[in-house]
């Protein structure tokens, strides 16, 4: 069972919110601790470094337009968030974006690519 809790993510002073409502989203909690959501459905899973394109992949069904966010909190290592970025590149996910906290508001998905 995963309890939810919160994060504390960094912030930015504006970001562009992606066309999709309903991404898929990482979150880095700590160096080998990640847990993929389906915001579509709700459904949240852990996953480690090595299953984790495999695992966006089978909840993509298919639709590689659909976006992954990442989340990780400020304390998390750069190196943590870039790992994961490279292991959804690798497997050919291209439309992977950071979630940021806006100064102004909450949560807000950021484009990069």
């Amino acid at each position: 069972m995963i309890t939810p809790s919160i994060i504390d993510l960094p912030s930015v002073s504006k970001a562009n919110t992606p066309k999709e409502t309903q991404p898929i989203e990482v979150t880095i909690r700590q160096v080998g601790d990640l847990q993929v959501k389906d915001l579509r459905s709700g459904k949240s899973v852990s996953v480690t470094l090595p299953n984790l394109a495999s695992k966006v992949l089978e909840i993509q069904d298919g639709n590689p337009d659909r976006p992954v966010v990442i989340s990780a909190e400020k304390s998390i290592q750069y190196q943590a968030v870039v790992n994961a970025m490279d292991a959804l590149q690798t497997a050919a996910i291209s439309k992977v974006g950071l979630l940021v906290q806006t100064q102004d508001s909450g949560k807000t998905p950021a484009r990069s690519q």
